[in-house]
């Protein structure tokens, strides 16, 4: 037995089309049915997509093909960010355990944004950091 949607892949970039009666379906209106939009050609990087038939709306099943090394490096980036934000926050050990076992398990598809987002924190407490430090380099202390 054949996998459905690699049956549906044809090689070189052209398109292919759904079967008529679709195991997935999305809800619109009570009928159920989307309206066929006439559009433009498709744009090079859709070549190759799947068809919806009700709406002709290209789409892919699947993300793009990441390889290991960039996976890794991924991985890598976001525990860096990640352990020099935990240090200049103060994060208790356990918080910091259960985030680190989070990146190592964490699905593909979360590791970008979970970038974007620790690097605006790691950022802003970098910045918060600096700040204390000229206000102390400025500020004189009086010891005897």
């Amino acid at each position: 037995m054949t996998n459905k949607y690699l049956a549906r892949l044809k090689p070189k970039g052209e398109l292919t089309e759904l079967p008529k009666d679709p195991s997935v379906s999305f809800v619109s209106d009570p009928g159920g049915a989307l309206e066929k939009i006439e559009s433009s050609p498709l744009p090079e990087d859709c070549v190759g997509a799947l068809i919806y038939t009700e709406s002709g709306a290209p789409y892919l099943p699947w993300g793009p093909y990441i390889n290991p090394e960039k996976l890794s490096r991924w991985q890598r980036e976001l525990f860096e960010i990640v352990d020099e934000l935990a240090k200049l926050e103060g994060w208790k050990p356990d918080d910091y355990d259960h985030t680190v076992m989070c990146i190592e398990r964490q699905p593909i598809s979360t590791l970008k944004p979970d970038l974007a987002y620790f690097t605006a924190r790691l950022s802003a407490a970098r910045d918060e950091a600096a700040s204390r430090e000229a206000i102390n380099k400025r500020s004189w202390r009086f010891d005897r």
